[in-house]
């Protein structure tokens, strides 16, 4: 399928990220001091940085899963957040055709072309533990996308992907962050269309983050 039509403005269904004056470090390093941002619909934030600059622990923190070493994290909604990390396995013993069957019951889609993500070739009785890492990818974010309502944190979501796939990753990311407050890491630049967003680098030992 082709891009998804882009919103034309904000339409808000939660989902906000407030932080104050937050500081995170990492084995002794600081990798942000005193920052306050606001993420919410039509405002996603983008952490990019090489591989070991520390985006994994500062998302962390701002998905509430760390203590921050100063400063504080607020949501709104309190508790409702979606994440996806990378490295994600199944649980063992279920199959891609049952996991899909549960998530189609708890939710249906927050946004139209979510199915695009489903690994097509990948036989409904195969185990989902035993996926690639790339099908491993696209079946979490399947499942992530379906889920309505609250903040979704991305890590790392572009990686093990092929081009088609991170191309149309990228128009579901856009249609997604008109709605709710979204956040994402890569180590890639960040495809076009994300609504005008905060991007926060962040980089190896010996340089300063940049805003």
């Amino acid at each position: 399928p082709g891009p998804v039509a882009p919103m034309r403005r904000p339409v808000s269904r939660g989902g906000r990220l407030l932080t104050g004056s937050l500081g995170v470090s990492r084995r002794g390093r600081t990798l942000v001091a005193g920052l306050d941002l606001e993420v919410r619909a039509g405002r996603p934030l983008i952490v990019t940085g090489p591989n070991g600059a520390g985006k994994s622990t500062l998302l962390a923190v701002l998905a509430g899963l760390s203590a921050p070493g100063s400063g504080w994290v607020r949501h709104e909604p309190a508790g409702r957040i979606t994440w996806v990390e990378p490295g994600l396995r199944f649980p063992t013993d279920v199959s891609v055709g049952a996991w899909r069957r549960l998530i189609r019951t708890l939710a249906t889609p927050a946004i139209p072309g979510v199915d695009y993500l489903l690994p097509q070739t990948v036989g409904r009785r195969v185990r989902a533990d035993s996926l690639s890492t790339g099908e491993t990818k696209r079946l979490a974010l399947w499942a992530a996308l379906r889920r309505p309502g609250g903040l979704v944190v991305l890590d790392e979501p572009f990686d093990h992907l092929s081009e088609d796939i991170v191309g149309e990753l990228g128009h579901l990311i856009e249609r997604l962050a008109w709605t709710r407050g979204v956040v994402v890491a890569t180590n890639r630049p960040p495809p076009g269309g994300i609504p005008d967003h905060r991007r926060l680098r962040l980089n190896l030992p010996g340089r300063s983050p940049c805003p």
